[in-house]
């Protein structure tokens, strides 16, 4: 009887530690990609001030704003990101040629970024809507910014970044939204 009562402890104890390091492993397998390098060292200069002091505030959406992202949209983010796809779900963050965002209402991919080396005006970036598959292109509006973006009918800015001589996968866009404030930066992570 104590036998059984000893095995039928350790086994009890075996599966409790199981559920947590399984809960543990996801908890750290979800969040590699926002651990990698390359998000952790970028800085958005933008958001700096002149004395190099740079301030961000990420502001969590509320329930109600993750409400105009669409079941289609989230289930596609989730099937992509199962395959390591470069997925942003917050403001300012370094978008690059293959990547993905999400805002409200909409999902692109980024297709193109060109910077021209004679002028701004003939600068654009090619966004697909991964959900209907329509491309769409930006002109600048002055040197690394397009201005008066709209998209899921809210009005966004893009700054494009890179040189023009470098390679199209070195260069990368950030999206400005509209609806937060200066140093502010909406996070979308909370929809998913």
């Amino acid at each position: 009887m104590k036998d059984n009562k000893q095995i039928l402890t350790t086994i009890v104890v075996a599966v409790i530690i199981a559920i947590i390091a399984s809960i543990i492993t996801g908890m750290v397998m979800s969040r590699s990609a926002d651990l990698s390098p390359r998000y952790v060292k970028d800085i958005n200069a933008h958001r700096c001030q002149a004395d190099g002091v740079c301030e961000t505030n990420i502001v969590k959406v509320n329930q109600g704003l993750c409400s105009e992202i669409s079941s289609e949209v989230i289930t596609k983010v989730l099937d992509l990101a199962k395959f390591g796809r470069g997925i942003h779900l917050k403001e300012g963050e370094k978008v690059y040629r293959n990547e993905f965002f999400v805002i409200p209402e909409e999902f692109y991919e980024v297709t193109s970024i060109y910077n021209s080396t004679m002028d701004f005006a003939d600068d654009y970036v090619i966004l697909k809507e991964v959900i209907t598959g329509k491309e769409r292109e930006f002109k600048a509006t002055s040197e690394g910014k397009i201005t008066g973006v709209t998209m899921g009918g809210k009005t966004y800015t893009i700054m494009y970044r890179g040189a023009s001589t470098s390679p199209e996968e070195d260069r990368w866009i950030e999206i400005e939204y509209s609806q937060t404030a200066d140093h502010a930066m909406m996070d979308l992570s909370i929809c998913f």
